[in-house]
């Protein structure tokens, strides 16, 4: 308390300088129409910078809500979307939403692991069974096709990655099928290897190569890269060809959890196919 009355009583001067300048403002913007408005301004301008400041701050603190929040809009937009359903009638002719019954179903979901300098890398993502999550189904982002569901806990799962060398898709080449597969050789994290395609395929560079939607996996037309290389090597019938991917694994954070909702149907038919042809044997 003795060094405040010491350091008031040393720069007195200056204090009450101050407070003679405040008092003098008051007395001008008190009594002169043309200053309080320019003040009143001036004031609405520092504090609208100030609460701008202030809500930047807290919006960015937020970003992690408002991304969960967007994550789960675009989950319910994207099982809405028309290439999540299919027709159920033959004799369509005009589109007509009532002909049409949903397929697919997403999950949003987080990716809290993931490995790309591996022979097998896999992803864990922060959704299980209690989500709705089950093994075998798709997972996907905003840029493409991500890999498999292999194992499911309560509220986590693994993935298969594409960057997998078990992994197998079936691939079209712009608008056209072909009974080839998308495998990974282990090498590159942003190439995989487009097999099986027959030497008198029309294949160049650039074409986009997608989901073929022949997998129970993944829906028709999902995003898987680009043809970055096409050769052929003496006495092969077939191409060697290199895919750019579209999904950079190195970057991956969001992702959707695909739900063939009548894969237990299809599966269910071709198992009973099986057994009939076994027992025509």
């Amino acid at each position: 308390m003795r060094n405040l009355f010491l350091f008031i009583q040393r720069y007195y001067v200056f204090f009450v300088f101050l407070l003679l300048l405040v008092l003098s403002f008051f007395i001008l913007i008190s009594n002169n129409l043309y200053q309080r408005s320019a003040f009143i301004n001036s004031s609405n301008a520092v504090t609208g910078e100030l609460y701008s400041s202030v809500s930047y701050v807290r919006g960015y603190f937020q970003l992690k809500k408002e991304n969960k929040a967007l994550l789960e809009e675009n989950a319910r937009l994207k099982s809405l979307m028309r290439d999540a359903y299919y027709v159920d009638t033959a004799t369509a002719i005009q589109i007509n939403d009532s002909i049409y019954k949903q397929r697919y179903a997403y999950i949003d979901a987080q990716v809290v692991n993931n490995s790309v300098d591996r022979k097998y890398n896999y992803i864990t993502l922060n959704r299980g069974a209690i989500h709705g999550v089950k093994k075998n189904q798709g997972v996907i982002c905003k840029d493409g096709v991500v890999g498999v569901v292999v194992k499911v806990s309560d509220r986590f799962c693994t993935v298969m990655s594409v960057l997998n060398r078990k992994t197998s898709i079936p691939p079209k080449v712009d608008t056209l099928m072909y009974f080839g597969s998308v495998k990974w050789d282990g090498d590159a994290f942003d190439k995989v290897q487009l097999t099986d395609i027959n030497q008198f395929a029309p294949i160049k560079v650039g074409q986009k190569v997608y989901t073929s939607g022949y997998s129970e996996h993944y829906p028709e037309g999902i995003m898987i890269g680009e043809i970055a290389e096409v050769s052929l090597k003496d006495a092969n019938n077939f191409y060697d060809i290199d895919v750019k991917l579209s999904t950079n694994f190195t970057s991956l954070r969001s992702v959707y959890i695909v739900q063939n909702l009548f894969k237990e149907q299809i599966l269910e038919l071709e198992e009973e196919t099986r057994e009939e042809d076994d027992r025509g044997k």
